[in-house]
């Protein structure tokens, strides 16, 4: 399992994403990253009607064959 910290813009893009828990494997770490860089839009946060950029923690689970 890896955990991922990003940053979700005002405009739904996603930034700045870095390991913040390894899984002791370079190559799972490096696909967590390729992933989380690969996702479409989110809806970005908002505060009252504004829309601001916030972080999001995620952690995503490998299963080895």
């Amino acid at each position: 399992r890896v955990i991922v910290r990003f940053i979700i813009n005002s405009n739904g893009t996603v930034a700045s994403p870095q390991v913040l828990k390894s899984s002791g494997d370079f190559y799972l770490d490096m696909e967590a990253l390729r992933v989380i860089e690969a996702m479409p839009k989110w809806k970005p946060g908002r505060i009252g009607k504004k829309k601001v950029r916030v972080y999001f923690v995620m952690p995503i689970g490998f299963t080895l064959r």
